[in-house]
């Protein structure tokens, strides 16, 4: 069985807040830089994506040799924690709920595919690998902080709702008062809007609607 040597790492600016991972693959020599990140997110989370990453990256079954300066994953991992808290529907010994358990179901099916060895090393010291995982995690958090930072600010068109579809909306209550719309028919006529703060505003407009009839009222004006 080829043995594979793999670093990560995971960073965030806040927690939550932008958040990037970073790995190698050390294949016989052969080294291969993977990182990405996300808009939302937490350093953890960064952390075990990082991992599920790189092993999904690995073809068949190896010998995997882990390093990672995270002890929430290592630790999980080689003492077993994380299979108990999968054992117990993602409870931890103590009663309360797993964080995180949608990745560390990912991750522990991924393991189960390897001979796994773990090790935790200190970061931010002189581990080059994991400082070079580090790097390529933080440049994914500031690419993403920067490209929010620069995102135009939303137009005065954007901001106000496509009266179309307020006037539509109107039309639309004042029809269910008195005939049963079919669902494929709504369903149609939101499709066609395009306009995710018009489609927010129809939302929140529908629950005053119906909380006013509930409570008896029949004239009640949904675009108040």
């Amino acid at each position: 069985m080829k043995t594979v040597i793999i670093y990560t790492d995971g960073a965030c600016s806040g927690n939550p807040g932008p958040g990037g991972w970073g790995a190698i693959l050390d294949d016989m020599g052969i080294k291969t830089e993977l990182s990405g990140g996300e808009a939302n997110t937490t350093n953890n989370r960064m952390e075990l994506t990082a991992v599920i990453e790189a092993l999904k990256a690995l073809r068949g079954s190896h010998s995997v040799e882990l390093f990672s300066d995270s002890k929430y994953v290592i630790d999980a991992l080689k003492l077993g924690w994380a299979a108990s808290w999968r054992s117990k529907g993602w409870r931890k010994g103590d009663g309360k709920p797993a964080q995180n358990a949608d990745l560390w179901e990912v991750l522990l099916d991924l393991v189960a595919q390897h001979n796994m060895t773990y090790h935790w090393v200190k970061g931010h010291a002189d581990n080059p690998m994991n400082n070079r995982c580090d790097e390529m995690a933080v440049a994914e958090w500031q690419k993403i902080k920067e490209n929010m930072s620069n995102a135009p600010a939303e137009t005065n068109t954007q901001n106000e709702l496509d009266v179309h579809y307020k006037d539509t909306l109107l039309k639309t209550v004042t029809t269910t008062q008195q005939v049963e719309l079919d669902d494929n028919d709504i369903f149609n006529w939101l499709s066609m809007c395009q306009n995710p703060r018009t489609l927010r505003y129809l939302g929140r407009a529908a629950i005053r609607f119906a909380q006013g009839l509930e409570a008896g009222g029949n004239d009640v004006d949904p675009l108040s």
